[in-house]
């Protein structure tokens, strides 16, 4: 299972850097064996790679991974840039704005908006349109836009995760 602490990495090191398992256990404030198993996770992934023995880069997808990432957590949507959802037999919109994936996590959460609804906006593009062009969230707009067919259990375990990643991220942040 690919971890929400192993996403630290990613933000343990700076664009291009090469860095090493020490150097990671460091600023990770972990043991070189713990750093070790994240590195080997996100070689796996894709995410980093070996430049030469046991020095690593991130690549191209892992520095759009924490460019997606790193939008979530800093980007200040302003209302007029807010998801609005409308019940797509009658054209008419539901009393709800979302502004960021907290707000769209509640929502699903707590089931605020009628399901169908919801799963509509999902079918037809339009949320992964917004959370790749407003949020910048590039990873879960490609996400939603491979299964227009999730439920809404499944989106739920979606944000889920990527809620505790943030959270796991923002430690190495400080924020």
């Amino acid at each position: 299972m690919f971890k929400p602490a192993f996403y630290r990495v990613l933000f343990a090191v700076e664009g291009n850097e090469e860095f090493d398992v020490r150097t990671v256990g460091r600023r990770l404030n972990v043991i070189p064996s713990t750093a070790k198993r994240y590195i080997r996770e996100l070689l796996k992934k894709g995410y980093i790679r070996e430049v030469r023995p046991r020095f690593y880069t991130l690549t191209d997808e892992g520095v759009a991974l924490k460019n997606s990432l790193k939008n979530l957590l800093e980007k200040k949507i302003e209302e007029n840039l807010g998801y609005v959802l409308t019940d797509p037999s009658t054209g008419n919109p539901v009393p709800v704005k979302i502004t960021n994936i907290y707000q769209l996590y509640a929502i699903v959460k707590y089931n605020l908006i009628p399901e169908n609804i919801l799963l509509e906006h999902i079918r037809r593009g339009y949320l992964a349109k917004w959370i790749r062009d407003v949020l910048g969230d590039l990873d879960l707009a490609d996400f939603l836009d491979n299964k227009r067919d999730i439920s809404v259990n499944e989106l739920l375990s979606i944000l889920e995760e990527r809620l505790k990643i943030l959270d796991s991220i923002r430690s190495v942040l400080g924020m």
